[in-house]
């Protein structure tokens, strides 16, 4: 399976930072999306709508967006989600 993967955009944050300032000004990264899912080890540990527990003075955040085309992935269900998940 082969994948067109197109790079756009970037932003990483200082350590500690919770501000998005490129993105979202003002933002905290913590408590701003909808939902947050931990994993450890590759496994869900956790779904919650703050994640202040898990940031620490050295979190980072890395923000990255992407364009798939639509019909390298039509049919590939919860494959290409583990895909996006690992980038």
């Amino acid at each position: 399976m082969c994948l067109s993967i197109d790079h756009h955009e970037q932003e990483v944050s200082d350590p500690g930072c919770v501000d998005m300032r490129r993105f979202a000004p003002n933002s905290d990264i913590r408590t701003d999306l909808p939902k947050y899912r931990v994993y450890k080890h590759g496994v869900l540990t956790d779904e919650l709508i703050d994640i202040k527990p898990y940031w620490r003075d050295v979190s980072t955040v890395v923000i990255t967006q992407y364009h798939v085309k639509h019909d390298n992935f039509v049919g590939l269900g919860d494959v290409l989600t583990r895909l996006l998940v690992q980038l």
